[in-house]
């Protein structure tokens, strides 16, 4: 692809490593979506509170420290012992939360209807891809015009996805409130928490331009 062949070196080293982190990060994603539907809204919040000021510890000690600092590969191994600590912590909540009373163990009955939960997960693992490649694609066509230019492109990327939190909380929050109102019966309340979630979008939107 006519890379710039130190970039390239640099960036495979880090996805080899950062691969690693998949799968923690999937477990505390299920586990919070599954807090979520059981309306414990705050416990992801609470645990990345927790781990985050380790996280920029370690990221201070074992990537920038002359002492124990291991440069740049320090950064994806620290990403990954992070997405452990958060499934750690999330586990713990769980266990420790009104949850652990609807937890009934493993059950081969819970693989049943599958079939329709795909049909909602295959289309939205779509989307979020396509969106998120768009990206990725604009950091390539950036390292052609070189080392400079694509380390300004991914301050402006990173700045970008800061100030898109905010409205992805926004989203993230609404979704399982509004399935768990629907869920139990209530389309009032849940054409509410629909009309709020418009409003505060838009108000952000316009906030943000």
């Amino acid at each position: 692809m006519r890379q710039d062949p130190a970039i390239a070196h640099l960036s495979g080293i880090y996805l080899r490593i950062q691969i690693l982190g998949v799968l923690p990060w999937s477990i505390f994603e299920a586990c919070k979506r599954y807090l979520q539907s059981q309306e414990i809204m705050r416990a992801g919040t609470i645990v990345i509170m927790i781990v985050a000021p380790f996280h920029w510890i370690n990221n201070y000690v074992f990537v920038r420290s002359e002492t124990y600092g291991l440069g740049f590969i320090g950064a994806p191994i620290i990403n990954i012992v992070s997405n452990w600590m958060l499934v750690i912590c999330i586990v713990i909540y769980a266990c420790n939360s009104r949850a652990k009373e609807t937890w009934g163990g493993w059950d081969r009955r819970a693989f049943h209807n599958m079939q329709e939960y795909y049909k909602l997960a295959i289309p939205s693992v779509i989307t979020v891809c396509a969106e998120w490649i768009c990206f990725e694609l604009l950091t390539i066509g950036t390292s052609y015009f070189g080392a400079n230019q694509l380390a300004g492109q991914a301050i402006v990327l990173n700045s970008m996805i800061l100030i898109f939190q905010i409205s992805n909380g926004l989203g993230f929050g609404t979704s399982p409130r509004i399935g768990n109102l629907i869920g139990a019966g209530k389309p009032r309340q849940a054409r509410i928490a629909a009309d709020m979630s418009l409003m505060a979008s838009t108000v952000i939107g316009i906030a943000g331009t």
